[in-house]
């Protein structure tokens, strides 16, 4: 009855006091469960972007012997290893394959060289149940022999087989090299066509397995041979091919690494390559789960900043209104406390029966607290900000204990609130003392002067370190780069000067409010302008609450939007334009074919071809490394991606500065599609056998050739030709004389060289480089009227090697031609080499423009407008 009684007259203040810690108390159970699914949306967008071979394990061994032996025993060995990782493995393949092999349908047509043709044997386990045999039949397992050559049967790749020529029924003769006899015979049983390369069977291994590249771009495919079960074991053992690569394909349960968390599953991987390393030393695991893990861990962390301030703010707001709430409820309490005291009542039975009451007001909505944050957390998942990240299956989100661990523990502390006010009182009589002296006339701590003050000197101290700085990042000693933290808490900072300039002003404003409202105005808006000026202690907490809520949603939501603007700079700048399109097959047609092509395509704005690699100045030595990047300027500089800071002006105008000037460039030296053979007409003032001179074509799709034209050898005037390669895309054009020396340090023999005429001729057979040649049509293509199209190549001591004209009278010789007097080109070669190349090259130019950073520049030594050589893909 005491109960009900006290209840029916204080419904209201109850019902609001038990909401009040119904929204503290979801605050509190919400904030863990929410940040556990973030991470888990994160952890699911992680491997949704991760392909088949990443998000799984792989175990390695190179150089292994392929024998059923050696691999079972360190399957064993495996197996250790991979028990660390517990229940995460679902299953394990094998893929095994031997290093290259030379091919042919005939024994007799196997060839060395470039342009020769590869095989590589395959085994995969159990990959007959992962294709479809479209001719033929899967492959047996038996390995026979015959007159001492092992045959075994193989299927192949239906695509790649009509790529090569290879039906069902061919048989292909094998070798490691090309000085030794087959050992190996295949048979092709099938061709066949996978039926989904993205299976987790494969782990990402199809594409490279079923279409292996070409080894260089002047051969074929190469041809890949599966074989049926162990059988590969039985056709390499003890063959000269027996050692190979062999993987252990570890496929690992998504739904569990989904479930568990991603720091646990990084430890798990850690323990098993520490125990791969020392069961199986030549073995190496490689998976992406650790690096992508580590970098969600660090986003994770980015997200929990503005979560954990809106969700302090909210605890913050919903703890000053439980707080309120209690102290007004227990403020009705204090006659009831009053008579118990006088009745003769103790304070532990006074305690005691309020306890009771306070805990049903209390536990109750602690309990619920969890479910209801749960509701919440899952209804926001709907939002539309959401779905990007949620792929539209809601919001991961767990009841876990911690959330009612949380959620008791805040309601806990309302009900020490309640307790010590009761002890505090000690049960005393209210009267009308009391009742006065509850007015309060003060302020609140943090509405004096001495603070208005300091907060505002440090203030002043922050903006005039924001208008100095352009970033938080101060400058770098050495490779370590610190931040200000002046400047990272300067929004805070601003935050709570603006929230108390506010509380200062309003009383002055409440002030002179009420005095235009003492004649005219209504007499509620008079007396609540005159209490907020008299008493600021009634609304200071409010507002301070509302204002850091406020602030900290908009610096919440800034931190959102910088976050995301960073990512795609980040993008931008990796990628460096809208799309990067890569890598390019150059056997796909001409170099302008391809840009054309893209050109095309309907969006498409610009395209730029370009090449990105590390490099370094040669000049002197090699010096600090830098990244380079290789780019058509003018496309480029329109479309694309540059950081606002990178230069004092846009980076787009200088790439313009970059371009050909108007002046019409130089033409290719074009070799007609009939000729064969391409040579020259030189003498040397030295015999030099070692070294070899050569001429540097380019074909249509951009790839480079060499013609041989044999060694320095002979002092009188000879003419050389070679062979040009069939292989090559017509038209093909003279890049270049090339002169190659095999030197240790790079220090060659100086030579100087003169050659006359750039020749061609149409003979199907003609006669040796060697020695001089007789050319019965020659057709001149170059005769060095002017020798400013000839540039010298660059070397490890810059440019040393000279180039010039040089007049001579052409008199009867070994090659029985005589006439005026003729022009040529004289080449005086250096002792620097580049890797033992010296030689000249075709172009307008004797330099190329580039745009270096400030930090390049100081590093190396340079200043704008000096030359350098670039070291770049491994050339000067």
């Amino acid at each position: 009855m005491f109960f009900r009684r006290r209840f029916g007259a204080d419904y209201f203040q109850a019902f609001a006091f038990a909401v009040g810690v119904l929204i503290m108390t979801a605050v509190l159970a919400g904030a863990p469960m929410y940040l556990n699914a973030i991470e888990s949306l994160g952890l699911r967008s992680t491997l949704r972007e991760l392909s088949a071979g990443d998000r799984n394990l792989e175990v390695v061994v190179e150089g292994f012997p392929l024998t059923a032996r050696s691999v079972s025993a360190a399957t064993e060995r495996v197996d250790v290893a991979l028990a660390e990782l517990g229940d995460l493995v679902v299953g394990i393949g094998q893929e095994s394959y031997t290093r290259d092999h030379l091919w042919a349908p005939d024994p007799e047509l196997i060839v060395g060289g470039r342009s020769a043709d590869l095989a590589v044997l395959h085994r995969f386990v159990e990959f007959p149940e992962h294709v479809e045999f479209v001719v033929g039949n899967a492959p047996a397992e038996a390995v026979g022999r015959e007159e001492g050559i092992v045959v075994v049967e193989a299927a192949v790749p239906f695509e790649r087989a009509e790529l090569l020529g290879v039906s069902v029924g061919d048989e292909i003769w094998l070798t490691p090299s090309a000085s030794d006899p087959p050992y190996l015979k295949v048979r092709v049983a099938g061709l066949f066509e996978p039926n989904d390369l993205r299976e987790e069977f494969w782990l990402g291994r199809g594409l490279e397995a079923t279409e292996p590249p070409a080894p260089s771009l002047v051969a074929r495919h190469r041809l890949p041979l599966f074989l049926a079960g162990d059988s590969l074991f039985g056709a390499v053992t003890g063959g000269p091919a027996s050692l190979g690569t062999n993987r252990w394909l570890v496929q690992l349960d998504i739904e569990q690494l989904k479930r568990q968390k991603p720091a646990f599953t990084t430890q798990q991987v850690e323990a098993a390559g520490n125990r791969l390393r020392k069961v199986l030393p030549e073995s190496h695991a490689v998976s992406a789960l650790k690096n992508r893990f580590d970098a969600l861990r660090q986003k994770v962390g980015f997200a929990r900043i503005p979560t954990m301030m809106m969700g302090g703010v909210l605890l913050l707001a919903a703890s000053y209104y439980s707080i309120m709430a209690a102290g007004a409820f227990m403020a009705r309490r204090r006659v009831d406390m009053a008579r118990l005291w006088v009745r003769g009542s103790g304070r532990r039975q006074i305690a005691l029966l309020f306890v009771a009451e306070a805990a049903f007001l209390v536990l109750v909505p602690a309990i619920l607290a969890p479910f209801l944050a749960v509701g919440v957390i899952s209804l926001i998942g709907q939002l539309p900000e959401y779905r990007s990240i949620t792929f539209g299956s809601g919001m991961p989100v767990q009841l876990v204990w911690q959330a009612f661990a949380w959620s008791l523990s805040g309601g806990a502390l309302v009900l020490i609130y309640m307790q010590w006010t009761i002890w505090k009182d000690s049960g005393k009589e209210v009267g009308p003392g009391q009742l006065s002296s509850r007015r309060v006339e003060g302020k609140p701590f943090f509405q004096r002067q001495y603070l208005d003050l300091l907060f505002f000197l440090f203030g002043g101290l922050v903006l005039w370190d924001l208008s100095t700085e352009s970033s938080v990042l101060s400058e770098a000693v050495g490779p370590v780069v610190s931040v200000n933290p002046l400047l990272v808490f300067a929004p805070a900072i601003f935050l709570a000067v603006a929230v108390l300039f506010s509380l200062r002003v309003l009383p002055p404003m409440a002030r002179m409010v009420s005095r235009l409202l003492v004649r005219r105005g209504p007499v509620w808006a008079q007396l609540v302008s005159s209490s907020f000026a008299r008493v600021p202690i009634t609304y200071a907490w409010p507002t301070a609450v509302l204002g850091m809520a406020a602030g900290t949603a908009v610096l919440s939501a800034t931190i959102a939007a910088t976050l995301e603007q960073s990512a795609v700079d980040q993008s931008g700048y990796e990628v460096g334009a809208d799309l990067r399109i890569f890598p390019v097959d150059l056997n796909s047609g001409p170099r302008t074919k391809i840009l054309d092509e893209i050109r095309a395509i309907d969006g498409v704005s610009g395209v730029s071809a370009g090449l990105r690699t590390i490099g370094g100045t040669r000049d002197g030595g090699q010096g600090t490394p830098f990244e380079f990047l290789a780019v058509e300027s003018e496309e480029f500089g329109e479309i694309g991606t540059f950081r606002a800071d990178y230069a004092s002006s846009p980076v787009g105008r200088h790439l313009m500065k970059l371009g050909p000037d108007e002046s019409p460039g130089l033409p290719p030296l074009i070799v007609p599609a009939s000729a064969t053979r391409v040579g020259l007409r030189m003498k040397t003032d030295v015999a030099h056998r070692f070294i070899q001179a050569s001429m540097r074509l380019l074909d249509a799709n951009g790839r480079s050739f060499t013609v041989a034209l044999g060694s320095l050898g002979e002092l009188d005037w000879q003419v050389r030709m070679g062979d040009v390669p069939r292989a090559a895309a017509r038209p093909v054009e003279i890049a270049g004389l090339v002169f190659f020396e095999q030197t240790n340090d790079e220090i060659g023999t100086p030579a100087n060289i003169k050659i006359d005429d750039l020749m061609y001729d149409e003979s199907p057979d003609g006669p040796e480089i060697e020695g001089e040649v007789e050319v019965a049509s020659p057709v001149i293509l170059e005769s060095f009227d002017s020798a400013d199209s000839w540039r010298p190549l660059a070397s490890s001591l810059g440019v040393d090697t000279q180039v010039a004209g040089f007049e001579y009278s052409r008199d009867a010789g070994s090659s029985g031609s005589s006439g005026p007097a003729g022009r040529g080109l004289l080449i005086e070669l250096g002792v620097g080499t580049n890797r033992g190349v010296r030689g000249v090259i075709r172009s307008a130019s004797g330099s190329i423009p580039a745009i270096f950073s400030t930090t390049a520049l100081e590093e190396n030594g340079l200043s704008v407008g000096d030359e350098t050589v670039l070291h770049v893909f491994d050339q000067s």
